[in-house]
């Protein structure tokens, strides 16, 4: 991953995390003992990326995540900021960040998303990533075909389809920049990743891996307590490196 660079897309209004984020961003709500926002940059660092963008939703919040990040030497790596001033959807965080981009590959991870991995990942360009669920039909879904390939990508089907729900963990070569350029707003009148996905699939290839570990998607109030909850017995139990340590 030498030459891939990473984003953490911490953007949105947390509204079904409300009352909670009415102050602060979710993504620095604690998980446990530490801000969730940790957790994805820790995911970055231990796939060995050291430059990070961090696009949030507002100048405050910016202030707020320089507060806990700073510019990231405290950990070992280079954090740089952009403000996404509408919630235009998850496929404008590569346009945001296209100068930061520039000719690296890239890796974007969503801020409310927790990955407690057996292993780093080591995955090449163009890779999205699953986890089984029994509920598909509160997530985007992938369909595999009979040689494990994708076959597409359904949001949120309403009929069961699949039991793999695509996470918030994605790896494209540089030219998704020109691709999110051609992603069109959907009904919500947002630049859909599933879009995007589809559409580099369409044009190439995309690679489907399933993830080895435990993933949450801490964004209602459920499962940021299920996430801290489980974090809490792996450090009690435990010997495992999840938190992200400070030099």
């Amino acid at each position: 991953m030498r030459d891939t660079v990473g984003i953490i897309l911490a953007g949105g209004s947390g509204t079904r995390l409300y009352p909670l984020t009415l102050g602060v961003s979710k993504q620095l709500l604690p998980v446990y003992n530490q801000p969730m926002i940790y957790y994805p940059l820790k995911t970055l660092l231990d796939m060995g990326i050291k430059s990070v963008l961090i696009i949030v939703a507002s100048d405050l919040q910016e202030n707020l995540f320089k507060e806990y990040l700073g510019n990231g030497s405290k950990f070992g790596v280079e954090i740089q900021y952009k403000v996404q001033h509408k919630p235009n959807g998850l496929a404008e965080a590569f346009i945001i960040g296209e100068e930061f981009i520039g000719t690296n590959n890239v890796t974007l991870i969503l801020g409310d998303n927790v990955f407690l991995l057996n292993s780093p990942i080591n995955a090449d360009p163009n890779t999205i990533f699953t986890y089984k669920v029994k509920n598909p039909s509160a997530y985007g879904v992938a369909t595999l075909d009979i040689y494990g390939d994708l076959d597409k990508i359904v949001e949120k089907p309403t009929e069961f389809i699949s039991d793999n729900a695509v996470v918030g963990l994605y790896i494209f070569d540089n030219s998704v920049v020109e691709l999110a350029k051609r992603v069109t707003p959907s009904k919500r009148g947002e630049l859909e990743i599933v879009d995007l996905i589809q559409l580099f699939h369409d044009e190439d290839y995309v690679s489907v891996v399933e993830i080895d570990g435990v993933w949450f998607d801490c964004g209602n109030h459920d499962d940021l307590l299920e996430c801290a909850e489980y974090i809490r017995a792996l450090q009690k139990r435990t010997t495992r490196d999840i938190l992200l340590k400070v030099l």
